[in-house]
């Protein structure tokens, strides 16, 4: 599977290699929005011509959480994801999630914390000091959106999710118990303005390859180092 990183800009310089049907739908996005929108169907569509041969970017539909999806069962998975001015796809053999999130301050961050993370999670967040708090916590989030992800269910069941960090095991709704899920700092891999993660899954089977974007080539990302691994 390959993990490609870009930024929007150097995304959206790809756009001209869309077919127009693409460029037409976006116009019903405002500015931010369509630029984001276009910049992921670009990078998207460069991964498919480069290591799957596909030349043009297949029609896509879109479950009812919101999650798209090639209509043709014969292309290959992906998910997409951006935080700032990053965005990242996942493009695979098998369904899987891809989440990136910058490290910042969040409103009622103690109230949050409680919602969303284990009773374990919790204790061992209170071992460490605010800083290291709040890294933690957002290599945790970007954990639980890369398995809701997987699903399409959305951002509804992130309580259901169980995340094991004694035994590094992880049980959802609906999630394969041959996937692993993998956190990055993404910062380790690219030079970002903010630190921040990574997060993906993939098959255990299934080898992931990192590429970023630079001057409309995807250029391989060597000596990625695992911050969390868990399995499912």
């Amino acid at each position: 599977m390959q993990i490609c990183i870009a930024s929007i800009d150097e995304a959206y310089s790809l756009v001209p290699t869309l077919d127009k049907v693409w460029t037409d739908f976006a116009k019903r996005f405002g500015e931010n929005r369509a630029k984001t929108f276009l910049a992921g169907r670009a990078l998207l569509q460069k991964i498919l011509h480069d290591f799957y041969q596909i030349e043009k970017l297949p029609f896509m539909r879109t479950l009812d959480n919101g999650k798209p999806i090639f209509e043709e069962a014969r292309f290959p998975f992906f998910n997409i994801s951006h935080s700032a001015r990053t965005i990242c796809i996942a493009v695979g053999s098998k369904n899987l999630g891809v989440d990136i999130e910058f490290i910042k301050k969040r409103v009622h961050f103690d109230a949050l914390t409680h919602k969303v993370l284990s009773k374990l999670e919790l204790s061992y967040l209170d071992t460490l000091d605010e800083e290291k708090k709040l890294e933690f916590f957002t290599a945790l989030w970007t954990v639980r959106e890369c398995l809701v992800k997987i699903t399409g269910r959305g951002l509804v069941d992130l309580s259901q999710i169980t995340i094991n960090l004694e035994t590094c095991k992880i049980k959802y709704y609906n999630v394969e118990k041959d996937n692993t899920i993998h956190t990055l700092r993404l910062d380790d891999l690219i030079t970002t303005e903010k630190p921040s993660f990574l997060s993906y899954s993939k098959d255990k089977n299934e080898e992931a390859h990192y590429f970023l974007l630079d001057k409309g080539r995807l250029n391989p990302i060597h000596d990625a180092k695992d911050y969390l691994v868990f399995n499912t």
